[in-house]
């Protein structure tokens, strides 16, 4: 299951993809399949920095993004 998501595409094949060298990095939060948010998680970078960029993020954000599903599908948390 998709939770989140950050994409590059240079070439422009789709509308649903951004090139991070024009564009920055996005994040697309996803729910039930489906996407439900889209921000800028940076300013255009060249691309080889955007994945330790969206790594980075990730790992900031990850706890939050976990809280958010198990909220979302009544999944009840362990511990703390």
């Amino acid at each position: 299951m998709t939770v989140v998501r950050y994409d590059h595409d240079s070439e422009g094949r789709t509308e649903a993809t951004h090139d991070v060298t024009e564009e920055g990095l996005h994040i697309n939060v996803y729910r039930d399949g489906e996407k439900t948010d889209s921000h800028e998680v940076t300013p255009p970078l060249p691309a080889n920095q955007t994945l330790n960029a969206a790594e980075d993020h990730l790992s900031t954000h990850l706890d939050g993004y976990i809280r958010r599903l198990e909220r979302w599908h009544g999944i009840p948390r362990d511990g703390p």
